[in-house]
């Protein structure tokens, strides 16, 4: 949704092209507000694909749900990839604006 809202589940399609195939690898997500990192995880990459092995085009699928207490505000969500011989495949910052939970009135 946009805004995101506490409570709501978020989703980032990272669109890509690679000239190898990935075989899997790691997808770390870092959350930071207020610069402060509040939230980190560390996927398996191949979790998170479309396909895998991937080879060409891909989609990289980050969904996440936001816990209820999440403090509304501006935050940045961090994303990176790394296939399995640590080489980037994705690093982006992507500024989010949460908002408190919806009403329910």
């Amino acid at each position: 949704p946009d805004p995101a809202r506490a409570g709501q589940e978020i989703n980032v399609l990272i669109d890509g092209e690679i000239g190898r195939v990935v075989e899997g690898g790691e997808l770390d997500l870092k959350v930071i507000f207020h610069k402060i990192p509040v939230y980190k995880e560390t996927d398996d990459l191949c979790d998170r694909l479309e396909t895998c092995p991937a080879n060409g085009s891909f989609t990289v699928d980050a969904k996440q749900k936001l816990p209820p207490f999440t403090l509304p505000g501006k935050y940045q969500l961090q994303i990176t990839a790394k296939d399995t011989e640590k080489k980037s495949l994705v690093c982006m910052m992507i500024d989010l604006d949460i908002k408190g939970p919806a009403s329910f009135f």
